[in-house]
This record gives C-alpha cells, structure tokens and sequence, in this order.
C-alpha cells in the first residue's frame, strides 16, 4: 500500500525497488554541468548518505545515513534539513549521543 503523504511511489527506496537492482527505465539529463562543491549547502549525516529516497513533494527528499534520517527541503536549490530522526543515538539508548550539525565536519575530519 503507497502512503501519499509519505514516500513517492517510484524512487521511495535505496537502490530504486526492492529487487535492489538499481534498474530504472529513465535515464540522465542529456546535457553535462558541473558542480562545485564547496558553494553548495551541507546537509550533515552519518558516512553513507543515499540520497534517492523520494518523497511525494517534488521539493523534498528523504536521507538516510548511517547516523539518522534527514527530511529535506531542496527547493531553489536550499537543501536544508527541516525534520531529522537521530536513529543512532535512539537505537543505543543514547550510548551514541547524536552529534551536532556544527561539529559535524571537525568529527568527520
């Protein structure tokens, strides 16, 4: 059963469908751009971070790290997280405290 306030029907999971075979019948845009990375906003998760889940409003996204799960606001290229869950933190009973966004990049490093 599809849940229209929740998940897209096409593009809801990692790896597409539940197959996993990473298989879509539409390709890319058929143009090249390029992207620099250190002018784009940070959306701060765990270290695997699939972006695919889609959610019913073309505007938003759902990301899963391996930290938490992240609600996306990607309109006018924003990307700011508006809801996350800290997955970790509740799944060790906070043995894992959630790290803040802010000392995000100094942890990584």
């Amino acid at each position: 059963m599809v849940n229209p306030y929740l998940a897209s029907p096409l593009y809801a999971i990692t790896h597409f469908d539940s197959s996993q075979s990473d298989s879509t019948p539409y390709g890319p845009p058929n143009y090249v751009f390029t992207v620099d990375l250190t002018k784009r906003p940070i959306v701060y998760s765990g270290l695997i971070n699939p972006m695919t889940p889609a959610s019913t409003n073309k505007n938003y996204m759902w990301e899963v790290g391996t930290d938490r799960v992240n609600y996306i606001n990607k309109a006018d290229n924003n990307w700011t997280a508006v809801a996350k869950y800290e997955a970790l933190t509740a799944a060790s009973k906070s043995a894992f405290p959630a790290i803040p966004d802010e000392n995000f990049s100094t942890f990584g490093e």
